[in-house]
This record gives C-alpha cells, structure tokens and sequence, in this order.
C-alpha cells in the first residue's frame, strides 16, 4: 500500500506499526527494512508516545486492545482513530465493530465518508466482529457509503447516528 501511494504522489508517507508486536519480531525487522529502503519513516504505536505531525493520509489495521499486563483500557484503537484524525484530512482503518456505535461514530459523524461491514472476508479465522471506517475532512457528500456482503448502498448523514453491523438498506 505505502508503495501504490508514492506512486499516486503522496510524499509525506509514514508506517505506524504495533509496538507491542516487540521490536527483535522478523515482522518488524522487515517492516523496518522495507521501509529504509523506500524512504518511508516507519514509527512503533505507543499509545503513551505517539508522534505528534501531519500526514497526507493514514490508513492502517491498528491493535485494538493492549497487551500489557495490568492496563488500565484495553482500547487502543480509539486512541488511534482519535490521534489519526488530528494528524491527517483523511483516515481508513480496519476497527472493532464498537466505533459504528452512537458513542463514536457521532464524534466523526460529519467526516465519515464509507463504512465497509464486509471486512471480515479479509481475515478469515479471526472471531471479532469489525469493520473499515473512512473519513474525509473534506468530504462534501450529504451521504456515506456503505458496503456489506448484498453490495454498496448510501445513507443520508444527516440521519444516521450509527450504522449497525447487520445494516442492510440505503437511504
């Protein structure tokens, strides 16, 4: 992915990855490597230390709980959407089905551009139920785009405050 957006001309390219992935894992050695050899900055997500400048775009799977004994939240996608946000106009993540819900989706409400419910079909064995939310703090739409298993329809933003994991009909 990181390549496919040098070449559409994005320039200011950063990978965040899961820190608590351990840095001697061979996933993060060759994260690392590769991104050393095109010139991408490659930052660990920290969720106490996060890097603080503006990207073009962000666009990831985050972890969505910690793994540190004793944490006090296991919600660390959140932290990442919200600190996603404040550093870029635009945002795609994989996240727990919990954003959609009234308590998250209405703080991003006016910026959601596209929910996929069909995700999982990406990562067959995994037993949580999630989903990809992208928002645009740009967009001009009235409606955000939803994709399910029967296909894509459109909702009006003005009157949806959460979009349901079996949602199934547009406008």
């Amino acid at each position: 992915l990181c390549l496919h957006l040098k070449e559409a001309g994005f320039t200011n390219l950063t990978y965040v990855y899961n820190g608590q992935a351990g840095s001697g894992t061979r996933w993060v050695h060759n994260i690392k490597g590769f991104c050393s050899t095109q010139k991408i900055q490659s930052v660990a997500f920290d969720s106490k230390n996060l890097p603080m400048k503006k990207f073009d775009a962000v666009i990831g799977n985050p972890p969505f709980q910690s793994l540190e004994h004793g944490s006090k939240t296991n919600n660390v996608w959140s932290k990442f959407l919200s600190w996603s946000f404040k550093n870029s106009d635009y945002v795609s993540l994989v996240l727990p089905g919990a954003a959609l819900a009234p308590s998250t989706f209405s703080k991003y409400k006016e910026f959601v551009t596209g929910v996929d419910l069909d995700v999982k079909k990406h990562f067959p064995g995994v037993g949580s139920t999630f989903c990809t939310l992208t928002l645009d703090r740009n967009t001009k739409s009235r409606f955000i785009i939803v994709n399910n298993s029967d296909g894509s329809f459109k909702v009006r933003r003005s009157t949806t405050d959460f979009i349901s994991l079996s949602h199934s009909k547009g406008l």
